[in-house]
């Protein structure tokens, strides 16, 4: 939805006419990030959910000048570039945003996987009005970044740029470069933004957490330890899981959940798997099935990280039958 502003009557009148008309101008600043709280997660696509999270709580952040006149989107969604290995050139793409940031990320990983070997420079169509430009250079950081916009200057809207993640002390930063037009967004506007997209970072919890008691908080069900004295007979993606895996047994209600933090931990490494041919959703579909056919469904992790996800294929009436670990085999396996 896109609300007119009632300008006669708005408290940035002269401003915006000041920085419109007489001194029509953008400026850009950068900051560093404390993105600590972020370790074990994909940078890129929480950031973008981060970014997004706070403009969508900040009207400056949302006000464009269109065909109806001046004024403000309900909500905006990210529009970012993605590399292409191959022919080492990128692609915009867009994501619509989603309050959830377990559906916001398994829109993302299907968007990358589609369209991140397209060649194209827009190839994903239809994007929409209300979204802004965001991009990531994660070859080197940088203390200051600014964009060369030609035009008319009336393009109103922010445009943030993410450099190279590095240490400070025991701290993870982040440079991020924040460009704004100015006769919609004052320095205090960018100030109280920083501030706010710092609290959610260090807020936030994106659902896939790295300890076995956290994933059993979010999870339903119990944690199993697997020791020497208790083998469980499972096929591993990566084949190096050790003898320190939990086990959270889960139902059909979680399916999404293991679904998206399994994609994860393929894009992270932990695991491996050929992305664009076995989805997101195509997990979720299998994990439904399999609870649904009365198989239990587990959510596999090493030293508390996730590394994947399956279900028994053999047990014993009741659910004692995990104590049977002879019996039991246990696949990652789901081709």
């Amino acid at each position: 939805m896109f609300t007119l502003i009632d300008f006669e009557n708005w408290e940035r009148k002269e401003h915006y006419l000041h920085f419109y008309n007489d001194v029509r101008c953008s400026y850009s600043t950068c900051v560093n990030i404390d993105i600590s709280n972020l370790n074990g997660q994909r940078l890129y696509p929480a950031m973008l959910w981060l970014l997004t999270q706070t403009i969508n709580e900040m009207p400056e952040f949302r006000t464009a000048l269109t065909e109806k006149g001046l004024g403000y989107y309900s909500e905006m969604h990210p529009a970012y570039t993605i590399f292409n290995q191959e022919q080492k050139t990128f692609s915009g793409i867009w994501t619509a945003y989603k309050s959830n940031y377990t559906a916001f990320l398994s829109s993302y990983e299907a968007d990358v996987a589609k369209y991140s070997s397209s060649g194209k420079y827009a190839p994903k169509p239809e994007r929409p009005v209300n979204s802004f430009d965001t991009s990531m250079i994660p070859w080197f950081s940088f203390t200051a970044f600014n964009l060369q916009v030609f035009g008319d200057g009336s393009y109103l809207l922010p445009i943030f740029t993410m450099g190279k993640a590095f240490d400070a002390g025991t701290k993870k930063m982040l440079p991020l470069a924040i460009q704004v037009h100015h006769a919609v967004c004052d320095g205090y506007h960018v100030g109280r933004f920083i501030e706010l997209l710092q609290k959610k970072i260090i807020g936030f919890d994106s659902g896939f957490n790295s300890t076995p008691s956290d994933t059993s908080a979010t999870v339903k069900g119990r944690m199993y330890e697997m020791t020497d004295k208790a083998p469980w007979v499972f096929s591993d993606m990566s084949g190096n899981c050790s003898n320190t895996i939990s086990l959270c047994e889960a139902t059909k209600e979680d399916a999404p959940f293991i679904a998206s933090v399994y994609n994860q931990a393929i894009l992270a490494g932990n695991c491996t798997c050929d992305t664009k041919t076995v989805t997101s959703e195509m997990r979720e579909k299998w994990i439904c099935q399999h609870a649904a056919d009365g198989y239990p469904v587990y959510l596999c992790l090493e030293n508390g990280m996730p590394v994947g996800y399956g279900y028994l294929t053999a047990y014993r009436q009741g659910r004692e039958a995990v104590n049977h670990v002879a019996e039991v085999s246990y696949y990652l396996d789901f081709s």
